[in-house]
């Protein structure tokens, strides 16, 4: 019977939405919460790059994909994205946002980085995970470009994946704690789009003569508005129980 229940209750947490699950150690003055869960949301209403920039028209669509990174090799990331594809002046090229994102299962050496930047500094965390999600990014291309007729380097066609967000995001942590001392936190990073500034992080992809892609990347401000990215304002509050939050900071650098 005992574990009769243990599996139902591992079946019921196993079940629950898209998240990325990390574990951390923080001191609390009320409790000890051992473990940590995060789940990384970008929230975009809208094609915030809609109609500029040779964007490709359309409804998109959305895929799930799972790729690893180099400095977790033995980490899965799971990710959430929209694509929506086309061909002008004869170059194949995509457009794609990034939905969610995140380790699952739970990975060790993921976890433990960011239990680190958490626990020292918190003020960083918002730059960690947008590095992170740029390398993301970089895998999530170079696992697609192989499904794609890829043109040799030197030709003016080469594939385009173009990533579309705001220039500017606001920052939100929010901590949900458990009820029951030694439980769970859950940690929900959101990315918030600030005004109407658009950025494109654009990948072009070719071939090398040996056949290897070649994958160059840079990020761009095609919509920009007045002033630093502190004086936006940003298109929602981040939502109750936010933990820290920051002013609206940068959000278009590459690599």
């Amino acid at each position: 019977m005992r574990n009769f229940k243990l599996l139902m209750a591992f079946a019921i947490f196993s079940i629950t939405s898209f998240a990325i699950y990390s574990c951390a150690k923080e001191n609390d003055s009320k409790q000890n919460l051992q473990t940590v869960n995060t789940e990384v949301e970008i929230r975009i209403g809208t094609e915030p790059c809609e109609g500029v920039g040779g964007n490709c028209t359309g409804q998109f669509a959305t895929f799930f994909e799972t790729v690893t990174l180099p400095q977790y090799p033995n980490c899965t990331f799971e990710i959430e994205y929209k694509m929506r594809s086309c061909v002008i002046n004869g170059q194949l090229k995509f457009d794609l946002q990034m939905v969610e994102w995140g380790p699952w299962p739970a990975c060790q050496d993921f976890d433990d980085d960011l239990d680190s930047v958490i626990i020292n500094n918190p003020g960083g965390v918002a730059l960690w995970l947008q590095n992170i999600e740029k390398k993301i990014m970089t895998a999530l291309v170079t696992k697609l470009s192989p499904n794609y007729t890829i043109p040799n380097c030197g030709s003016v066609n080469n594939v385009t994946f173009g990533f579309s967000h705001g220039s500017c995001i606001k920052f939100c942590l929010v901590k949900k704690i458990s009820t029951k001392p030694g439980g769970l936190t859950i940690w929900k990073a959101i990315q918030i789009p600030c005004g109407e500034a658009c950025c494109r992080t654009e990948y072009k992809v070719c071939k090398n003569p040996d056949g290897a892609l070649n994958i160059q990347v840079q990020a761009f401000s095609i919509q920009t508005v007045p002033g630093s990215c502190e004086s936006q304002v940003p298109d929602i509050p981040c939502p109750k129980g936010t933990y820290y939050s920051t002013s609206c900071i940068p959000n278009c650098q590459a690599l």
